[in-house]
């Protein structure tokens, strides 16, 4: 199991619990620290599946990356990524209530035994590439401008 982290870490950071299940079932800890953004995204990219169990998040950057290359995410249902992830919430992002580790486990056990693909990567583009973004807005400013009947000037 990777454990991917801009800062290090290592076995003292995981509870006790923890490293005694993972011994129990045979899980190894691969602990990534430093990467570069391409041998991140190789990593992701080769994932079956990512657990992002965040309490707080200004905008939910690692579930993105993942969609980017249809990696299914996990996470707690914040309203930030509520808002980040609109329209994949049950494609590609699963969502469980806060703090609920059990329905959290339960649903990571879901996805990793029925190996679920995705495809959000030109959705998530969509909503993350600067060009496509100005563009989208474009199209939404004169449909707001056509609703009001407002005049370009």
């Amino acid at each position: 199991m990777n454990l991917i982290s801009s800062r290090e870490i290592s076995d003292k950071d995981l509870p006790e619990l923890v490293l005694k299940k993972a011994k129990e079932f045979d899980i190894k800890f691969t602990y990534l620290q430093g990467l570069s953004d391409t041998e991140k995204f190789k990593i992701i990219s080769e994932t079956k599946l990512f657990v992002f169990p965040t309490y707080f998040e200004g905008l939910g950057y690692p579930p993105l990356e993942c969609l980017y290359v249809n990696t299914p995410v996990i996470t707690y249902d914040l309203p930030v990524l509520r808002e980040t992830m609109a329209g994949l919430i049950d494609e590609g992002v699963f969502m469980v209530p806060v703090g609920d580790k059990e329905e959290l486990k339960k649903k990571a056990i879901e996805i990793y035994n029925n190996s679920i693909e995705i495809n959000t990567r030109e959705r998530i583009e969509k909503n993350t590439k600067f060009e496509m973004r100005v563009e989208d807005l474009k199209e939404k400013l004169k449909v707001w401008q056509e609703h009001f009947k407002i005049k370009n000037s």
